[in-house]
């Protein structure tokens, strides 16, 4: 298999390949730190991607307001 053909096969199976990468990973936690201890870092992981979610997107909100209250300003 030269290299176009794996990025084609890569391309055409992204979701399968990511998901079957994340099945492992938390097959390998669940294994090595047992599942509760697992469930406990998976919840820390989550509240982490969410709150950094709503500061990404508290920003963005706030760049458009400066963004909007410039425009009406020069014109």
């Amino acid at each position: 298999m030269d290299n176009n053909h794996f990025w084609q096969f890569y391309d055409q199976n992204r979701g399968k390949i990511f998901g079957g990468i994340c099945g492992l990973l938390i097959a390998m936690f669940i294994i090595h730190y047992g599942f509760f201890n697992t469930l406990l870092v998976a919840a820390f992981v989550i509240a982490g991607a969410y709150l950094g979610a709503r500061k990404e997107n508290r920003d963005r909100v706030i760049s458009i307001f400066i963004r909007l209250l410039r425009g009406r300003k020069e014109g």
